[in-house]
């Protein structure tokens, strides 16, 4: 593909498909009535009906900076706005910044979650916060941790919402409300291991390699090594988003809509791809299955060793080893990679600063996501085929940069790629009992419908713990 095929591919994802992405207007109005009066959904902070330019405010900017290396970034980002580096509306609000820490005994996700209550109930509400996919953007949005947007989505500052790639969009999007500002995204791509292929003298994939292709090289890289008649290294297994979701895109399913609230797991589109991913397992023996299968003997885990498998499916974080290599998803009839969300900016939802905040949010959004490796910014996908100076693309070798232009281009934006704690419950659900042989494709597209159910409805926020 040429690059100016690629751009004008890009250009039509980019622009095609914003008004869908964007559709819903300001009122909340879900698919789902059955979903109303189980917990209110909470409305955005009262627009203050000034201009956000009219008069001067200090917004807090949170950020846990241990996390991905987001400390620096955030703080050049933060420098650079209250330098007017940054454009954007003038007299400005000034950025404060706020690191948040982990505490020693709990997870990256609720320590987020319980500082931003904290403050909200303190009576002190963060104004900012910059988001990583390990917070687990979904949860955030069903405990109603964040703000919805579109209250403030009617001003002439929201024409730089159409800047960012339609898909990026898709993704800060629940029960019709945009809920935050993209600023990257995660393609899932095929790792594989090229010392298992260089020592079983398998060809490693090509660009273009569909599911038969996909199927053989598997089958080809499972070996009993020892002769114990036990498999020692299996060609395939499941790693950190279901194996099953770009065989059920490439069907034209998914599991779920987190705008719509639509449950899709239970279609038919969806039951093809499950089928074709037990098939791996149970008809062509090349990815751990039977009934006696442990959850880690499934994800890819050998007698206490990681990655005794010859390929996984795992979101491109840009992080490559020797023996690592990146590959494009096996090919069906249509677009089956899947994409989520790597970083976005949000609104905590006691927030008393919600105009200056997001006109902030839409500017910083912009001016950030134009530089991160997989970026949601539209105009910006384009360094994949012509890097320059000030894009990350630099760090990538031209076989990364190749395969990552193939993502993009083939890329579905789906909610389930992100949802980390709704995808493990998925796997508890469908995907270990599917391996297992316990269940049909038909029962276990059914039980997790149910985990699908009770995540899609909204829960109040956690209660703050208080400090000792």
């Amino acid at each position: 593909m040429t690059r100016r095929q690629y751009l004008g591919a890009l250009a039509a994802l980019g622009s095609g498909a914003m008004a869908a992405a964007c559709g819903g207007g300001p009122s909340r109005a879900p698919d789902r009535p059955e979903l109303e009066g189980k917990v209110p959904f909470r409305d955005a902070p009262e627009s203050g009906g000034d201009s956000p330019s009219a008069e001067q405010v200090t917004l807090t900017f949170a950020y846990m900076g241990r996390l991905a290396g987001l400390r620096t970034e955030a703080t050049n980002a933060i420098s650079a706005w209250n330098q007017e580096q940054v454009p954007g509306p003038s007299p400005r609000a000034t950025l404060e910044a706020v690191d948040i820490a982990r505490q020693s005994n709990k997870s990256w996700r609720d320590s987020f979650t319980e500082f931003v209550v904290a403050r909200d109930a303190a009576g002190v509400p963060l104004d900012i916060a910059w988001m990583h996919s390990a917070l687990d953007f979904p949860r955030t949005f069903t405990h109603q941790i964040v703000a919805p947007l579109d209250r403030y989505a009617q001003t002439e500052e929201s024409d730089r919402l159409e800047s960012f790639a339609a898909s990026a969009v898709q993704l800060v999007r629940y029960r019709r409300q945009l809920m935050g500002i993209p600023v990257s995204v995660l393609p899932a791509m095929v790792m594989y291991n090229s010392e298992k292929f260089e020592e079983f003298k398998v060809t490693p994939p090509t660009r273009t390699w569909n599911h038969e292709d996909f199927v053989f090289t598997a089958k080809s890289l499972t070996r009993d090594i020892d002769g114990d008649r036990s498999i020692d290294s299996w060609g395939y297994s499941e790693w950190s988003i279901p194996g099953w979701l770009p065989f059920v895109l490439q069907e034209g399913g998914d599991a779920v809509d987190l705008d719509t609230g639509t449950i899709k797991i239970t279609e038919r589109p969806a039951l093809r791809g499950l089928t074709f991913w037990l098939d791996i397992g149970r008809r062509h023996e090349a990815m751990p299955h039977g009934p006696d299968l442990d959850s880690n003997a499934l994800r890819g885990t050998i007698n206490g060793e990681r990655l005794q498998t010859a390929m996984i499916f795992n979101p491109f974080f840009g992080r490559l080893r020797a023996d690592r290599m990146p590959a494009v998803i096996p090919t069906g009839d249509r677009g089956g990679t899947p994409l989520g969300l790597q970083e976005a900016l949000v609104m905590p939802a006691g927030s008393q600063n919600g105009d200056h905040g997001y006109t902030a949010m839409l500017h910083l959004g912009h001016h950030v996501g134009q530089t991160r490796l997989v970026p949601a910014v539209a105009e910006a996908q384009g360094y994949v085929a012509n890097p320059s100076g000030k894009h990350m693309s630099l760090l990538l070798d031209p076989v990364a940069r190749d395969v990552l232009l193939d993502l993009l281009l083939h890329s579905v934006p789906s909610h389930l790629a992100t949802a980390t704690q709704l995808s493990w419950q998925l796997f508890s659900r469908l995907t270990l009992p599917l391996a297992r042989g316990q269940v049909s494709v038909e029962e276990a597209a059914q039980n997790a419908a149910a985990a699908i159910e009770d995540y899609l409805t909204p829960k109040p926020p956690p209660t703050p713990v208080p400090e000792e």
